[in-house]
């Protein structure tokens, strides 16, 4: 690729483009080559910022809604909890780590950890919140999903409640 060519293949730069087509791969229905392309840009993180890169952070909560997406939740909670931790330890709440509360939320979802999964979406929410303000298309996308969670309890006054405000 130009990115390689240009700025050699363990470069932060270089894995960003890695990201960003996995995305374009996921998004076009190829999990398979989109997670060796998340997998290559974790890699090359872990080895070129260390452990405690937000970079890697998000590339990791990427690669857990991969897994998720596909219901292999394993694979998904291991890559989420780490997004997750290390995320939490950066430099403040930002996009990528309502992103991966959000992503840990859902994964809770599909496992029936109700009571997690709400943990894990209102702090989701919180921080969309703080950043975009509230209403915002990012706290109607989480009060989506609490929806889900409010209902999945038999709670259909709060589904109700939390769907009406989303739309």
């Amino acid at each position: 690729s130009q990115w390689k060519a240009t700025v050699g293949a363990r470069h932060p730069n270089y894995a960003s483009t890695l990201n960003n087509w996995a995305i374009w791969h996921a998004n076009a229905g190829r999990a398979d080559s989109a997670e060796a392309l998340y997998r290559e840009a974790v890699a090359i993180d872990r080895e070129v910022l260390g452990r405690d890169s937000p970079s890697l952070g998000s590339r990791l909560s990427n690669l857990g809604r991969l897994a998720l997406d596909q219901g292999r939740y394993a694979a998904a909670a291991e890559w989420l909890d780490e997004a997750v931790e290390l995320l939490a330890r950066a430099d403040g709440p930002d996009l990528r780590y309502a992103a991966a509360l959000t992503n840990h939320g859902q994964l809770a979802f599909h496992q029936g950890e109700w009571d997690l999964a709400e943990e894990r979406l209102r702090a989701g929410r919180a921080v969309f919140a703080e950043l975009h303000g509230d209403p915002s298309l990012y706290t109607a996308a989480s009060d989506a999903y609490l929806a889900r969670v409010s209902a999945a309890r038999g709670e259909a006054r709060e589904a109700e409640h939390l769907f009406a405000g989303a739309r």
